[in-house]
């Protein structure tokens, strides 16, 4: 399973907390408390993902750094992300992947995109089980109080 789970570097910074994602050259950003800066850090890994699969870069994995902290991008960015390395993984090319569907293969590039996919439950499902994935519905994660 695709791991998107990055390791982030708190440090206080002039009365605020500045946020580096190591794994993602250049991904740093800040908030006036660790809540904040948490939540800023997900934005910018969101972003720094979007802009490395538009530009069909590789997703660098998360590295096994040591941190009390971990940042996920928004699911939004990384359904596509999983569903691009799990069709990979199988071999599959999207033009395998959208005739398996029944659907267009423009439709399924935009399934794998961060910036355009936008499914609706029902085709989540048929291409979950497409890539013999289940979907699982758990309580969200909340920062400790």
């Amino acid at each position: 399973m695709l791991n998107l789970r990055y390791p982030a570097i708190l440090r206080p910074d002039d009365g605020a907390f500045a946020v580096e994602i190591p794994d993602l050259d250049g991904c740093r950003t800040w908030g006036e408390t660790v809540e904040e800066a948490l939540v800023n850090a997900r934005e910018a890994v969101s972003l720094w993902l979007q802009d490395a699969a538009a530009g069909r870069g590789a997703v660098p994995p998360p590295s096994p750094i040591e941190s009390p902290y971990f940042v996920e991008p928004a699911l939004d960015v990384r359904l596509p992300l999983l569903l691009r390395a799990r069709r990979m993984a199988m071999g599959a090319t999207q033009k395998q992947a959208a005739t398996a569907l029944g659907v267009t293969y423009q439709v399924y590039q935009r399934f794998e995109s961060p910036l355009k996919g936008n499914m609706t439950l029902k085709t989540l499902t048929r291409v979950l089980a497409f890539l013999g994935l289940d979907m699982e519905l758990v309580e969200a994660r909340r920062p400790a109080a």
